[in-house]
This record gives structure tokens, sequence and C-alpha cells, in this order.
């Protein structure tokens, strides 16, 4: 029997970029970590894009969960790139962006992908995929653009999350403008709080479940 994280790991490695969606209370940064440690020796490099402080709670919380050789694994020599960001100065990041102008985050992207090796490993976090803070029009400017800048490189490999319990009139508003994009370039994987669903699109797939859980 195929060990479930193995099969997200591959899913990741055949199809950029894959789309996390997680409800509220599924331990969804459990999760997120097994499967970024797995990936993590597979990659020359990682960079991380953060808006609104999401890698600086990320960090939080996977810190109080696992060992600190388990932690530092994952992310040692990992680039940042900030975005509206506060908390996030003692992470050293290459550019700390205060702006919500898609061509200005996405040019910021593509200078610095631009100097990473082929091989590199992605992982955007806090991105208002609801539009609530930036509003929907700018949203959906700047997430495809995003995800050209990050697939432009072969061997680049990107994972985005975004919760899917909350303001789901937006996110159907959302979907409904871009999935046409989504289904060509995407693979899915929902986290709920009884496990973890993954769905690849544009491919024949099946689905695997795997029980969160936190170990140390």
């Amino acid at each position: 029997m195929s060990e479930p994280l193995g099969i997200l790991a591959q899913a990741v490695e055949r199809i950029s970029p894959t789309l996390i969606e997680f409800e509220l209370g599924s331990d969804v940064e459990v999760i997120l970590m097994k499967l970024l440690y797995k990936l993590r020796p597979n990659y020359n490099d990682f960079l991380i894009i953060s808006f609104y402080d999401g890698y600086a709670a990320f960090r939080k919380y996977v810190e109080n969960i696992f060992e600190e050789e388990y932690v530092r694994r994952v992310f040692e020599s990992a680039k940042l790139l900030s975005i509206n960001s506060f908390l996030e100065e003692d992470f050293n990041p290459l550019e700390d962006l205060k702006t919500s102008q898609p061509d200005i985050i996405a040019g910021r992207a593509l200078r610095i992908t631009e100097a990473l090796p082929q091989r590199t490993l992605v992982l955007v976090l806090g991105l208002d995929l609801y539009g609530v803070r930036d509003g929907e029009k700018n949203l959906i400017q700047l997430f495809p653009r995003l995800m050209t800048v990050l697939n432009r490189r072969e061997g680049f490999r990107t994972i985005v999350t975004f919760n899917t319990g909350i303001f789901s009139l937006r996110w159907s508003t959302f979907s409904g403008a871009s999935s046409s994009m989504l289904s060509r370039s995407a693979s899915k994987l929902k986290v709920r709080r009884s496990g973890v669903t993954s769905s690849s699109s544009g491919r024949p797939s099946s689905s695997t479940t795997l029980k969160s859980g936190t170990t140390r």
C-alpha cells in the first residue's frame, strides 16, 4: 500500500502549483510540515513567499510542535520574500514589500527567482485568496501573474495554501474566474478535520486520506 505523504509528494513533483485547501482546526501546518520535510532534500533551494505574516505564523506553530532539528532541516538556507509583513524582519527576508500592486509583486518575485537554481521548491503562505484585504479585482490579477512567474523556470515546484472554511461565496467568485487556468495547471489537496483528500486536476488520479496528528 502506498504511503499517503509519498503520494502527495509525487503530486507536487508532477504538477505545479499544488493548491492546499484547508479547514480551520485541521492541523494543516502539521501535514504541510511533514510534506516539506519529505520534499526538501529533493531541491537545491527553498523560496517562501509570505503575505501578511503567513510565514511568521507558520513558523511559530511548527516550532511548538516539532523538534528543533526537524524544523532546522526544513528551513535551513530558505529564502524569504515578505509582502505586507510586520513580524518577519527577524527572518531576514530578501525583500520586505509594502504593496498590493500585482505588477510590483510579480516583478520582484521574478527578479528573485531568476537568481535561484533550477531545482527550487516554492511555498506561498498567507495569500488573500478571498480578496478581503486587497479586493477581488486585485487578487484576480495577482494570482495568475505570480503563478506565471513561478512556472517560468523549469524545475520550480510551487505549493499554495488557503483556508476554504470561510468566505465561501468570495472563493466561488474567484474560482469561477480562474477555473480554466487551474484545471490545466494545478493539483489540489483538501485538508479537512478528518484528514487529507488529494485530487489532481487535468489528469486522472485517485484519492487518498491521511489522518492528521502531531508527533514529536
